[in-house]
Order: C-alpha cells, then sequence, then structure tokens
C-alpha cells in the first residue's frame, strides 16, 4: 500500500494480536462506533479474518498544506485507526 493510500484510509487494528486485519479508504466504509460488531475479512497472510467488537477509535490528523502555514488550526484528516477484539 502507498503513502497516500495508508493515510486515506480506515484501519482496522486488533490491539490484543498486534496486527493490521484491514485498510479500507475513506468513502468505502463508514466508522463504526464503539461497543458496535463489525465483521471483517483478513488482508495479508495472518488470518484475522472474522467477529469484532469495536474499543476505540483514533482520528489522525495531518497539516492541511492548503492552508497558511500561521494558521495553526489548519488540519485535515489523515487516517482513521479503529481498534477491535476478537469475539470469540
Amino acid at each position: 500500500m502507498d503513502n497516500e493510500a495508508f493515510y486515506r484510509s480506515v484501519e482496522f487494528y486488533d490491539d490484543f494480536n498486534k496486527l493490521t486485519i484491514n485498510f479500507v479508504p475513506f468513502g468505502g466504509t463508514t466508522v463504526p462506533r464503539i461497543g458496535k460488531l463489525v465483521y471483517l475479512p483478513s488482508q495479508g497472510t495472518r488470518d484475522g479474518s472474522g467477529a469484532y467488537r469495536v474499543a476505540r477509535v483514533e482520528y489522525h490528523f495531518l497539516p492541511d498544506g492548503t492552508k497558511e502555514q500561521r494558521d495553526f488550526r489548519a488540519a485535515q484528516l489523515g487516517k482513521i485507526t479503529v481498534h477491535v477484539e476478537r469475539i470469540t
């Protein structure tokens, strides 16, 4: 995955197994709320597909290159990380 796609995506991350389960580009999904169940397919070599509960959601912001440097509040949403716990 290239850098641009990485920073324009929703990442589903399993904290217990230290594993990124899936990346979804912005616009490809809605961000689930804490406590909701999600069913995720896995990408990569380790099988992480299955049912998960959303534990927390992090929003990562980047400086907005279109604004003037002195406007310290100018930012754009760069990435969303949805931390999940596997349902057994």
